[in-house]
């Protein structure tokens, strides 16, 4: 509510203080934050994040996440100025073992020291999976 209102003050973003601006906002940050998850739990595995607002009348895509080497993906609709987008994702690491409990493994976790894990997130090519696809 405070940011609403803050914003609200700010002549030059003041439409960022509208309420479907806001929702929409709220869910693409959902959204990065599933696909996320996509980049850092082990093998990166093709995803499909539904329903992420593709604008702010209400309109939304699917995004298609395709791995490629080296710790890099492809995104399509891809929705950044930049391409490709060079993204850096707080991590840790804990030992791979049998856990004796939540505490048990919360310690290690707390121990264990954040790196930063980079990625690297491309525009799709559409055109050419079409072709692929419709030979």
């Amino acid at each position: 509510m405070r940011l609403k209102v803050d914003l609200r003050e700010i002549p030059l973003q003041k439409n960022f203080a509208d309420e479907k601006w806001l929702q929409a906002n709220a869910q693409r940050s959902k959204c990065w934050t599933a696909s996320r998850s996509t980049f850092v739990l082990g093998p990166m595995e093709p995803a499909t994040i539904d329903a992420v607002p593709a604008n702010y009348q209400g309109a939304e895509v699917d995004w298609d996440l395709q791995p490629e080497d080296n710790n890099g993906a492809t995104l399509e609709p891809y929705p950044f100025r930049r391409d490709p987008l060079e993204i850096s994702i707080l991590a840790r690491r804990i030992p791979k073992r049998r856990y004796a409990d939540d505490l048990d493994l919360q310690k290690a976790l707390a121990q264990a020291p954040y790196f930063g894990q980079k990625f690297t997130l491309r525009a799709g090519d559409t055109k050419m999976r079409a072709r692929v696809a419709g030979r």
